[in-house]
């Protein structure tokens, strides 16, 4: 009995062992067969580019690594970025013979209404058949149509061109940079698509006591195969540390279908202070023009803008027509730093101009150096001398009586009684006709006149009585 069930025991565990090896040999086969299914791909990723409203086209390949044939393998777009590209994929179901290859297309078109910013669109194609896989990546372009070209910075007088990444150099503190250069759009006449609102910004970051200094401008519109210039000034700080400062140019604005161009370009500001730099920030003269009273201040603010402390500053104040020759070894240490008061001075200085100076315009030249004798800066500022005038007072002119002669009338038997005025005046003429005086020897003249004819006609009559 006992020598029943060892048998059975013994028995039971060698078909436990039968079937796990027949489990292992399965699974050998199977994974023999799945190495035999192999496949590979041409690359990893594939990319296509096209401008908005394009179509757009790319290929990979896929290769049978075995002999044995495969058959119903597919080609699958998975994304969501490219849902609105019209994409196909052809052939996107094929066959493949031992150790032959397919060749796969890839097309679509960008939306005319595309966001170019948010490029590349990005999906998976994956390459299937049974028990195996393949996958590679998709990435799509919309290509911007607007193009920033021919950009430079003025500096100093002193003109760079530049490209995305570049550095500006040998700039100062109180430097001026002009920033120029072109848009273009780069649509053909036969797209006949207008890009429209274009705005160009320009950021130094940080410059400006921590803030950024910002300037913009409107370029308006652009026509299809047309381009329009800008130009941005920017006037660095005098109060700034050396360092390198981050510029980012950005140019924005959709076109007539709604799609958006957006362009970026990363720059590099590198602001250097000279070891030794004494600035003369301003000069002022005070009045700037004088006549009589010739006295004048002069007044000259120092900034020191160097790496250095400068001690052996020396101001110079000078004009030969003036008879000016002035120099100030007094100036206490100007230290160096950016905002800070210690790094700034100012002084006026007073001075009285020579009767002897003609009128005119005089330049008076101002400079000003370091370590006692090496010029910083020249400025210059014009004092203008004019005619001293003194006033001369005039009596008023004494005003003359006015005359007026009158001669009486003469009575002549035989002739009627005539009435001669004759007004005489050195500078005003007055008629007599328009007087008051006219009047009365008038009336009088008259009366006169009638009693010589009452005596005239008694003498008359008695005479005649007595003949």
């Amino acid at each position: 009995m006992k020598l029943l069930n060892i048998c059975e025991n013994g028995f039971e565990k060698t078909r436990f062992f039968q079937k796990k090896l027949l489990i292992g040999l399965l699974m050998i086969v199977l994974m023999a067969f799945s190495v035999n299914a192999d496949i590979s791909l041409s690359a990893t990723s594939i990319a296509a580019n096209a401008k908005p409203t394009g179509a757009f086209s790319t290929t990979f390949t896929v290769t049978n690594n075995e002999t044995t044939a495969l058959s119903g393998l597919n080609a699958l777009l998975s994304t969501s970025e490219l849902s609105g590209f019209n994409m196909s994929i052809s052939p996107n179901t094929f066959d493949l013979a031992g150790s032959a290859s397919q060749t796969v297309t890839v097309t679509g078109n960008v939306p005319d209404n595309v966001n170019t910013r948010s490029s590349p669109f990005s999906g998976t194609i994956t390459v299937a058949g049974a028990g195996f896989s393949k996958t590679l990546n998709l990435d799509v372009t919309a290509d911007l149509q607007l193009d920033l070209d021919k950009v430079k910075a003025k500096v100093d007088g002193k003109s760079n061109s530049l490209d995305p990444g570049d550095t500006i150099d040998d700039v100062k503190p109180g430097d001026k940079i002009e920033f120029t250069g072109d848009l273009e759009n780069l649509f053909t006449d036969d797209d006949d698509i207008e890009i429209e609102d274009v705005n160009i910004e320009i950021i130094i970051e940080g410059i400006d006591d921590d803030d950024d200094l910002e300037n913009d401008e409107d370029v308006g519109d652009i026509g299809a195969d047309d381009k329009e210039s800008f130009s941005l000034d920017f006037d660095i700080p005098n109060d700034v540390e050396d360092g390198d400062y981050d510029v980012t140019i950005i140019v924005e604005a959709d076109d007539e279908n709604g799609a958006t161009h957006y362009i970026k370009w990363d720059l590099t500001l590198e602001l250097a202070k000279e070891k030794h730099e004494i600035q003369i920030a301003k000069t002022s003269l005070t009045p700037s023009k004088i006549s009589c009273s010739r006295k004048v201040n002069v007044k000259v603010d120092l900034k020191n803008q160097g790496r250095s402390d400068e001690d052996e500053v020396v101001v110079e104040i000078e004009s030969s027509e003036l008879e000016i020759s002035f120099e100030d070894t007094s100036i206490p240490e100007i230290e160096e730093g950016a905002n800070d008061d210690d790094s700034e001075y100012d002084k006026s200085y007073a001075f009285t101009i020579s009767n002897d100076v003609s009128a005119g315009t005089y330049p008076i030249e101002i400079k000003v150096y370091y370590d006692t004798d090496t010029l910083s800066e020249t400025k210059t500022v014009d004092l203008v001398v004019g005619n001293c005038k003194t006033a001369v007072t005039t009596p008023p002119a004494e005003e003359e009586e006015e005359v007026i002669v009158v001669t009486p009338p003469v009575v002549d038997d035989d002739e009627d009684i005539e009435i001669i005025t004759t007004p005489l005046s050195e500078t005003t003429e007055i008629s007599l006709f328009s007087s008051n005086l006219y009047l009365l020897f008038l009336v009088g003249a008259i009366g006169i006149a009638g009693v010589v004819i009452i005596v005239l006609l008694a003498v008359f009559f008695i005479v005649k009585k007595r003949q």
